[in-house]
């Protein structure tokens, strides 16, 4: 096991591996003010382990990044786990409905975040639209979403090719469509050269750096083999934000290059769904709190460590999902199997409910007393009627799965409201595959999904013909 010093030299390696602290952070923890001597030895303890990036900031200061034993350590993990979830998705058939909801639902969770920034109006119908390629009639603003899922869709399919401007330009050309040869920036933003003076922090890149500096990046994802791949992508996505090396979509670039990054280095298609697009919404402001700090100390391991978090949650959400729903696929077919064998070949016992011959005398058989989706489903259901009108769907419906046929057969009364609860509990399985279940029949137009006030989603069935 590994020793820890004792003393400063143990609260540098504390306060560089349990948690990587700024000099801030450090003084509220011990409650002193003057922390000069130990801040002196945390940053001598840190420069053992500093990786040399060979790239430099706008005043051509080298930025760092510190891999101390135990960030290193989660990295390697994190990449590992990565690397496993590419593994899943690899075994995974195009048509597989496993890998259809996880595709779906992070799809979903990332224009979502797009959505949010620029304060576009969307529904859970319209995404669904939009990433199963059925868009249409889409308002200016909405064509924002689409267009950032054909750039997606972009590094999904062609990640091999090279990290280089010709990379950008194609991304960015699906974002704002230009003839102009010279992507980059020609105005400044905010007058940096003044803003210099006042704070000693640029807000961007002044106009003559963004090429050199963009090579610089270029240079070192493509040639720095000691820097793992998902710190690669955490240092492009906090480069391009530092830079701002575009007129527009600056922040959409970084999300896309930190993507494209994962997905060149052999995490192929699970890079693209990694929801990075939270950094420029939901975590906005952590964000840009954080690179000040970077930009003051030029040392990136503050971002690496916040959004490894961020990132691993992704990472272990899609993983779960995966093994999830081959479980209870592989469950219910050996309940199913059987069931099959233990069925009785001749019947003995008295039923009290009445046997239907053949199911279409049972779809027939219709007591209209409340109004249901289906026209031609009984009311009153018992098991076996219920079972009869869940195998009806299916046969109709083949891209829906067996429990999600046998919840609508018992929940598709007109005016009532349905939960991600209900289904979790009936088909005794995790909240997120019931949440997915339930979002597929939102898409196959079984139910319309409202949010009431409590934040909470509620499903409410649609008249079927």
């Amino acid at each position: 096991s590994e020793v820890k010093p004792m003393g400063n030299e143990n609260l540098a390696f504390k306060y560089s591996n349990d948690i990587y602290a700024t000099r801030k952070q450090v003084s509220q923890m011990l409650g002193i003010s003057n922390i000069d001597k130990f801040w002196n030895d945390i940053i001598s303890y840190r420069s053992h382990y500093t990786l040399s990036l060979n790239l430099r900031n706008i005043e051509r200061m080298p930025i760092n990044l510190v891999l101390s034993p135990k960030i290193l350590d989660d990295l390697v993990a994190k990449e590992r786990r990565l690397s496993k979830l590419m593994v899943k998705f690899g075994k995974l058939n195009d048509d597989d409905y496993v890998k259809y909801a996880v595709r779906n639902n992070q799809y979903n969770l990332i224009l979502t975040n797009i959505a949010q920034k620029y304060h576009i109006d969307f529904s859970e119908g319209l995404l669904n639209l939009i990433i199963g390629g059925n868009a249409s009639s889409l308002t200016p603003s909405q064509n924002i979403l689409l267009n950032y899922f054909q750039a997606l869709h972009h590094i999904e399919t062609r990640f091999y090719d090279p990290i280089d401007e010709k990379l950008l330009r194609t991304l960015l050309g699906y974002l704002l469509p230009s003839n102009d040869e010279n992507i980059y920036r020609k105005e400044e933003i905010e007058d940096s050269s003044s803003r210099i003076i006042i704070d000693r922090i640029y807000s961007a890149a002044p106009v003559e750096r963004i090429v050199p500096m963009m090579n610089d990046l270029f240079d070192f994802l493509n040639n720095n083999n000691n820097c793992p791949a998902l710190a690669k992508a955490i240092v492009a996505f906090y480069y391009v934000m530092m830079i701002k090396p575009f007129d527009f979509f600056s922040e959409e670039m970084a999300t896309l290059l930190a993507k494209y990054v994962l997905a060149h280095n052999d995490f192929e298609e699970p890079s693209v769904l990694i929801d990075f697009e939270c950094f420029i919404n939901d975590y906005q402001e952590d964000v840009n709190y954080i690179m000040k700090e970077v930009n003051k100390t030029n040392d990136v391991t503050y971002l690496l460590t916040f959004m490894l978090d961020k990132i691993t949650e992704h990472i272990d959400n899609m993983s779960s999902s995966i093994e999830v729903s081959n479980s209870k696929s592989i469950e219910k077919e050996f309940f199913k199997n059987e069931l099959d064998k233990s069925e009785p070949k001749e019947k003995n016992e008295k039923k009290h409910v009445e046997v239907v011959e053949s199911q279409e005398d049972l779809l027939h058989n219709v007591d209209y007393e409340v109004r249901v989706a289906l026209p031609k489903l009984p009311i009153g259901l018992d098991e076996r009627n219920a079972n009869a009108i869940a195998e009806h769907l299916l046969e109709m419906k083949p891209n829906l799965k067996r429990g999600e046929a046998q919840f609508y057969a018992r929940h598709c009364t007109i005016g009532k409201y349905y939960t991600i609860q209900q289904y979790k509990e009936m088909n005794e399985c995790a909240y997120e595959t019931a949440r997915t279940s339930m979002d597929n029949l939102v898409s196959e137009g079984f139910y319309q999904k409202e949010m009431i006030k409590n934040k909470k989603y509620v499903y409410t069935p649609i008249p079927r013909k």
